[in-house]
């Protein structure tokens, strides 16, 4: 774990675009292996050296049922954000040339909302 302070930490995910996205990757990629070790002990899955990968313990159900309800949220929540991007997107060329907006403009705002987009893996 780095020694940098979590007010620091944060300032530079906001102001440093490479930054920001070791972050986003290094979150997605905490989550992955947390949700792999989640679903591995919700099946009862042991994982020991010695042992290998086996069913060793009674299933959690519990457990079973919240992973399976996050999964379904996850993807109901891209959803909707995909959506409200889509919308924004309409919104900025119908509405970007009444405000003023140059097409190079109104081009760039939503190549740069595409590209986020893109970042959260929802296109």
């Amino acid at each position: 774990m780095a020694n940098l302070n979590r007010r620091t930490a944060y300032e530079h995910q906001r102001k440093d675009p490479g930054f920001s996205d070791a972050w986003f990757d290094a979150m997605e990629e905490l989550n992955d292996e947390l949700t792999q070790e989640l679903f591995r002990q919700a099946l009862g899955y042991d994982n020991l050296p010695n042992r290998g990968t086996r069913p060793t313990k009674k299933k959690n159900a519990r457990l079973l049922i919240y992973l399976h309800n996050r999964t379904e949220n996850k993807g109901r929540w891209k959803r909707r954000i995909l959506d409200a991007g889509r919308a924004a997107i309409e919104v900025i060329n119908i509405e970007g040339p009444k405000v003023g907006l140059s097409r190079e403009q109104i081009e760039a705002l939503t190549a740069g909302l595409l590209e986020r987009l893109k970042r959260i893996s929802l296109i």
